[in-house]
């Protein structure tokens, strides 16, 4: 069978509507770690809720009110608190392309809708993310060098990452090098994790003082390309969609490889970006979002 085109660059992977959890087996040097690798939903779903993205629309289940819709709100993830859903509306452009325009806030008692950001005529926002304490969203902004609704404008445009805080309604920006493909907030809410396309290394933006400092280098560590070698896997081409794990302390990735016998494979790191382990590999895109580390469930007997 035909190995599937490798994606351009990986955006912003919505949850599968089944859910499954992305259990991977580890294979490390030395006594295997105790890791569970799962799909990239909302950090801390609610008890009794769950945010599901439709096409260009979603839908809210609750223990107590079974289905509603959130109408035509593509929908991100719910709030730490589960009291509020963060998602975005968009409009498509005679040239073709389709721009998000806003972020939007979905009350989850009453659906009571509230623009929060509102991109400006050359201009793009999302995807977006709640802070692990829910008083602050980061999202990407893009601007277009020309306007999109008159041309196309292919690549033409920069990116920026930004920090809207909820209760203050203050927004501050900031420009890391590179492009922005994907982000993550640290646990304690102070800083991001930032990825883009192969060639940049994976940075932690301080959302505090403004400072990028790279953790992943764009080829990985000596120790993760001798153990995909070992294994016939090929080495990094790019480092898709980094998590923080709960602690802080890691990082879990899915590695976009070349050169070998897989096209990926997850990949858990320490924060300074030195290797771990690796999971299982896959010849093609996983359907699943990639991986987070928790440590919840158990795959072996040695802590992290």
């Amino acid at each position: 069978m035909a190995r599937r085109k490798r994606p351009w660059g990986v955006r912003w992977i919505r949850l599968a509507a089944s859910a499954i959890a992305l259990i991977v087996s580890i294979t490390a040097c030395g006594p295997p770690p105790s890791v569970e690798v799962r799909s990239g939903a909302a950090r801390s779903s609610p008890a009794g809720q769950l945010l599901l993205a439709t096409g260009d629309s979603g839908s809210l289940y609750s223990a107590a009110d079974g289905k509603r819709s959130v109408g035509a709100v593509q929908p991100f993830e719910l709030s730490p608190d589960g009291l509020s859903a963060l998602g975005a509306r968009s409009q498509s452009e005679a040239t073709g392309i389709t721009r998000t325009t806003e972020l939007v806030i979905v009350e989850t008692t009453s659906l009571e809708e509230k623009a929060i950001v509102v991109a400006g005529d050359r201009e793009a926002v999302g995807p977006a993310q709640w802070s692990p304490d829910g008083s602050r969203i980061a999202y990407r902004l893009t601007t277009y060098d020309v306007d999109p609704s008159e041309v196309h404008p292919g690549e033409r445009l920069t990116e920026a990452i930004c920090v809207r805080s909820i209760s203050r309604s203050e927004n501050r920006c900031f420009h890391p090098p590179g492009r922005v493909y994907s982000f993550d907030w640290f646990p304690d809410g102070n800083g991001l994790l930032i990825a883009g396309p192969g060639g940049d290394p994976v940075l932690h933006l301080d959302v505090e003082t403004g400072r990028a400092e790279a953790v992943i280098s764009p080829k990985g560590d000596d120790a993760l390309r001798v153990e995909l070698s070992r294994l016939g896997y090929g080495e990094p081409d790019q480092f898709v969609l980094p998590q923080w794990s709960p602690s802080g302390r890691y990082i879990a990735v899915l590695v976009s490889l070349r050169g070998g016998s897989q096209m990926y494979v997850p990949v858990v790191l320490t924060s300074a970006g030195t290797f771990v382990s690796v999971g299982e590999a896959s010849g093609e895109f996983p359907r699943t979002t990639p991986v987070e580390v928790d440590a919840h469930v158990l795959l072996a007997h040695r802590d992290l």
